[in-house]
């Protein structure tokens, strides 16, 4: 006769088995509140984060807390590649946003940013398109408020 014990053993040993289901983070940033790049792999791991989505700020006026650029973001995906991802990230309304946005996609950015403008309190929209060659193009659109 088989014991209650080795039953139950024997049926949970599948479930046991099966590999754990991701935990996805997808707004966490560089730099945040002074926090360094190895307090937040530390923090991630801790909490059995799998996969993370770094966001940049752009490059003027960056959050209060101080979170990190472009850079900052590319660093620890490219260090990390299977637990981080990054978006790209830039104001708007300046004349190196398109460039900056479209070298950053390049890279491997899965997205972008879009913060609201500073200068005009408007949004704008940036669209990604494909030309069908492979290459991304980025659009970019006012909506007034």
């Amino acid at each position: 006769m088989i014991s209650r014990r080795t039953l139950l053993a024997s049926l949970a040993s599948p479930l046991l088995a099966q590999p754990a289901q991701p935990v996805i983070d997808i707004h966490q940033h560089t730099s945040y509140s002074g926090r360094s790049d190895a307090e937040l792999l530390a923090h991630q791991r801790d909490m059995g984060i799998t996969v993370t989505v770094l966001l940049p700020a752009g490059s003027k006026y960056g959050l209060a807390a101080g979170a990190g650029g472009n850079d900052t973001v590319v660093a620890i995906a490219r260090q990390y590649p299977k637990e981080y991802r990054f978006f790209a990230n830039e104001l708007p309304d300046i004349p190196e946003a398109r460039p900056v946005i479209e070298r950053y996609l390049k890279m491997g950015a899965l997205g972008i940013v879009v913060p609201p403008s500073p200068k005009s309190f408007s949004k704008t929209a940036w669209g990604l398109f494909s030309t069908g060659s492979g290459t991304v193009g980025v659009r970019q659109e006012m909506v007034l408020k």
